[in-house]
């Protein structure tokens, strides 16, 4: 391995999710794909462990706060 790709190696794991989040955040967000119910149902499960707000997890899985708080029943389904 050279140098350059042995650098990258060690960004951490928040470099990584950074250059992702602006990328998808380029996205019109009704262009995005959909998070799959079982994919909802987790970011449900992450705010809850970590104590975040609706306004944190919508920041942080980049969609709307109205998503995370409309009709969380079907998040199941």
């Amino acid at each position: 391995m050279d140098s350059v790709t042995t650098q990258y190696l060690h960004f951490p794991i928040r470099v990584e999710i950074e250059i992702k989040d602006v990328r998808f955040g380029q996205l019109d967000p009704k262009k995005r794909l959909h998070y799959l119910s079982s994919e909802r149902l987790a970011i449900l499960a992450i705010r809850a462990r970590r104590g975040l707000t609706n306004e944190q997890t919508a920041k942080r899985f980049q969609i709307s706060v109205q998503t995370i708080i409309c009709k969380p029943d079907r998040y199941g389904k």
